[in-house]
């Protein structure tokens, strides 16, 4: 009787301690077939520097959408496709931590880590590449994590990284210092990027036991202008799993259910000059999320990316005017590109307003000319436009020439700007006022207006004001002859009469305007 006692208290025992052991899953986040270059990065192997410290910053979302859940991880994986001439890394360290990051910075993150593996010297071979932890390191199941490598310094000479299957992601998710004699495992700062070598973890699974959460807006933004008419919807995860997702997207509010894509873009047919609605429910086998928004955006004109060409622009019509990278990416090395916008009107003319320019300074040049070929009038600095100086707004002839080169090495996001045609018969404005900006009471001050006829007839019969405050008239005088594309500069004179602060601006009244 004792004997089978026993072995019933056993046997409940032996049930109970089962009962808390769950399963063990190898996730993998990231699935890109890019790998970095025998000298490039991320590489959580390599001696092309003496030493290096690699940091990948993960997300909670997505763990959880690879499957895996809050507990154990008991290891961490990499998948090299090439050694090149990678020899053994000394001391080479992985740590973990949890974080509130959501993208990194280039600083590393202070406090505690977890060392999960050393090992002295370690040479990675071609395949998955598991490091078994020493301790596992729990996870909370919502914070993000910090895997941190590190190693010291190579005795020998330098060699080369081994290539490792990285993937693009939407944030700053990898961190990286090097060097060949500075002790990399206590670097502060380095340098970020988007790219993040794919991660195998051996950890618990997750159990859903909700619908996921709503999805993360990536583009275009809410409420966004000017939206290209070849642009894709693009989301990311919220959380919670999800197994798909159902797109709605129309012109009303709320929109129409178009489908279930277990993407996370969708790319719809999109008019000009046409407001749009759209939300993404994501799902899994416990239902669909709640409180998902409704986002909306605004198409614009048509776009023009810069190249050899031309473009006749309607009166009325406004272009959305790009480099070569268009609105989101960077133009390209080597580039020698020409395009005339010439408006389609004989008696119309060419305005230009740029919204955001960025070039290589002093080595990569925009040049603008005022006509329709390289042979007219230069518009701008002799050199052309370059660094981050914004163009001036440009009333041109009939036509408007740009000449971009772009010399071998460094790129940047370029230019934005709206191109239109208008026939301006009679077009006078104030361009500029300069003068004293603290003149004193009872003290004669002249005002410099510059006055620019950007129309394309001679006029004689205007005045210019210097106003102020209120649309208090403070000077006038009488405008001189003025022929089209000419800047003609005026001095008005004032006399403050009590003191305080006062707006004062130049204004062209052009007769029978």
């Amino acid at each position: 009787m004792r004997k089978t006692l026993l072995f019933a208290l056993l046997l409940i025992l032996g049930f109970s301690v089962i009962s808390n052991v769950y399963a063990q899953v190898n996730v993998t986040i990231g699935s890109g077939t890019s790998t970095n270059t025998e000298t490039g990065v991320p590489a959580p192997y390599g001696t092309w520097y003496r030493n290096f410290r690699q940091q990948f910053l993960l997300l909670a979302t997505e763990i959880e959408d690879a499957g895996g859940g809050a507990g154990n991880i008991n290891s961490v994986a990499f998948n090299v496709a090439n050694l090149n001439t990678c020899s053994p890394m000394p001391n080479y360290t992985i740590r973990l931590k949890h974080t509130t990051q959501t993208t990194l910075t280039t600083t590393f993150e202070d406090g505690d880590y977890q060392t999960v593996y050393t090992q002295a010297e370690f040479m990675p071979v071609v395949g998955w590449n598991t490091h078994t932890f020493s301790t596992p390191f729990v996870w909370d199941g919502t914070s993000n994590i910090l895997v941190d490598i590190y190693t010291t310094l190579v005795t020998g000479n330098y060699t080369r990284n081994a290539s490792v299957y990285y993937s693009s992601t939407t944030f700053n998710s990898a961190l990286r210092y090097q060097s060949d004699s500075s002790d990399a495992g206590s670097a502060t700062t380095g340098t970020t990027g988007t790219n993040r070598s794919n991660i195998r973890f051996n950890m618990e699974a997750l159990v859903v036991t909700d619908p996921p959460n709503p999805a993360l807006l990536i583009s275009p933004a809410d409420g966004a202008v000017d939206v290209m008419s070849s642009a894709t919807l693009n989301w990311a995860s919220g959380g919670g799993a999800p197994t798909g997702y159902k797109v709605h997207f129309g012109t009303t509010n709320p929109p129409p259910f178009i489908e279930n894509t277990i993407e996370n873009s969708y790319a719809p047919t999109l008019d000009l000059h046409t407001t749009y609605y759209w939300q993404i429910i994501p799902f899994n086998a416990i239902g669909d999320a709640a409180n998902c928004p409704v986002w909306s955006f605004t198409t614009g004109g048509p776009v023009v990316i810069m190249t050899n060409g031309t473009q006749s622009v309607p009166d009325g019509m406004v272009y959305s005017f790009y480099d070569s990278g268009g609105p989101d990416g960077n133009y390209q090395n080597s580039e020698n590109y020409t395009f005339t916008f010439s408006a389609a009107n004989p008696n119309s003319i060419i305005y230009v307003l740029f919204t955001s320019f960025n070039t290589e300074n002093s080595w990569d040049y925009l040049k603008i000319y005022n006509g329709p070929d390289t042979s007219a009038p230069q518009i701008g600095p002799a050199d052309g436009y370059t660094g981050t100086t914004l163009p001036e707004e440009i009333f041109g002839s009939n036509a408007v020439t740009f000449v971009f080169t772009s010399d071998t090495s460094v790129q940047r996001p370029g230019w934005s700007a709206l191109v239109t045609a208008g026939n301006l018969d009679h077009d006078l404005g104030a361009k500029s006022i300069s003068g004293n900006s603290t003149p004193s009471v009872g003290d004669p001050t002249t005002y410099t207006v510059a006055v620019k006829n950007t129309g394309n007839n001679t006029e004689n019969t205007y005045t210019v004001k210097l106003m102020g405050t209120g649309d208090v008239e403070l000077a006038s005088i009488p405008g001189t002859t003025i022929a089209p594309q000419q800047t003609i500069e005026f001095g008005l004179t004032w006399t403050p009469t009590e003191t305080g602060p006062i707006q004062i601006w130049g204004e062209v009244v052009l007769a029978n305007d």
